[in-house]
């Protein structure tokens, strides 16, 4: 289980940090059948993840700064095509809205140790052309040169103007989605 982060001063994380291959963004919705709620679920996925961040030096110790995370939402794959098509031309409407983005707000402080670690990282969420500030509790492991970045928030499709047609007149999506991010992060060599 990850503890609450602490900070560390250590001089050698300072600059930028970057994403790297391994990245992945992927969502999940609840699939009703006949207005039922059945047990199915979509899971739609992506590595198309791009992200960086600036580790500065304060007085408290490093923070990330200007923390940026871009979903390329055209990218994602359920593993039904005719299903990601309506999702790009209806539902997401990726092909006019082609990004999810997340600009953190806030500093987060960077962990000492390489155990992982929990925090939370307060910033705008775009998605479908909407922008909501929000907060998203992550996990947090550095180590060496490396840093791994995990979090998931749920929200209501409704919130970002986000609307599914029923399929058929019998299949719809639920309201709630939820998000999932894993991030990989390396620090640019100087």
């Amino acid at each position: 289980m990850a503890s609450p982060c602490g900070r560390t001063r250590e001089a050698g994380l300072v600059g930028r940090w970057s994403t790297v291959a391994g990245s992945r963004a992927d969502y999940t919705v609840a699939v009703n059948v006949a207005g039922v709620r059945t047990p199915a679920h979509v899971v739609g996925r992506t590595s198309a993840v791009s992200g960086s961040t600036d580790v500065v030096t304060t007085a408290k110790g490093l923070v990330a700064r200007h923390a940026r995370v871009r979903v390329d939402l055209r990218k994602l794959d359920s593993g039904n095509e005719q299903r990601d098509e309506r999702l790009h031309d209806e539902g997401l409407d990726s092909n006019r809205f082609p990004f999810a983005t997340f600009d953190a707000t806030a500093d987060v402080a960077v962990p000492a140790g390489a155990r992982p670690c929990q925090t939370q990282i307060r910033g705008d969420l775009t998605l479908h052309g909407v922008t909501h500030a929000a907060a998203i509790p992550i996990t947090i492991v550095l180590r060496q040169s490396r840093a791994q970045v995990s979090g998931v928030i749920t929200f209501e499709r409704s919130e970002f103007d986000v609307t599914l047609p029923k399929v058929a007149g019998i299949i719809s999506v639920g309201q709630g989605v939820t998000m999932r991010f894993h991030l990989l992060l390396e620090r640019a060599r100087p």
